[in-house]
């Protein structure tokens, strides 16, 4: 197993940056955690932690202070995003566009705006006649927004957004 690290930011007063850090130094070090590399900018002190290989040393101590994470089964991810991927495309396919997309959503667009400032000229020109066909437009025309949502099992769900 490779070392394991761990970054901190210690903020505050150069005096409390040290006071935190010799604190967080005593206390890790009883798990086999050492100081690797220090560095000063902006936001404080930031100090990154490494534990040598467990190997031999039995277990893998956790930082000081924190409990185990359970790891996520194997192969939730995958299926999922395939799912969404899938989704997305079928999306596509349909005429949508995506409009923005992370890991677990998606919004999907569909249509265009109403150009309200020509359907505004198009009325003054036509002497309002063309009113008849501008309210149609702005209520029913436009863009469609739908939100893809994938859970954590992969399951997909979509909804107006």
């Amino acid at each position: 197993m490779p070392d394991q690290t761990r970054a901190k930011v210690y903020s505050g007063t150069p005096d409390e940056q040290a006071a935190a850090f010799k604190a967080d130094r005593q206390a890790a070090a009883q798990y086999g955690w050492k100081p690797a590399q220090e560095e000063r900018s902006a936001e404080g002190l930031r100090v990154i932690f490494q534990r040598p290989d467990p190997g031999a040393d039995g277990p893998v101590a956790n930082w000081p202070g924190t409990q185990p994470k359970a790891a996520p089964p194997p192969d939730t991810a995958a299926p999922g995003r395939f799912a969404l991927s899938q989704m997305i495309a079928a999306y596509v396919a349909r005429g949508y566009r995506v409009q923005s997309q992370d890991a677990w959503t998606a919004v999907m667009v569909k249509g265009h705006r109403v150009n309200h400032l020509l359907h505004l000229i198009l009325t003054i020109v036509t002497g309002g006649l063309w009113l008849f066909v501008w309210v149609p437009v702005a209520m029913f025309g436009g863009e469609r927004r739908t939100l893809l949502t994938m859970d954590g099992t992969g399951t997909v769900y979509e909804q107006p957004a």
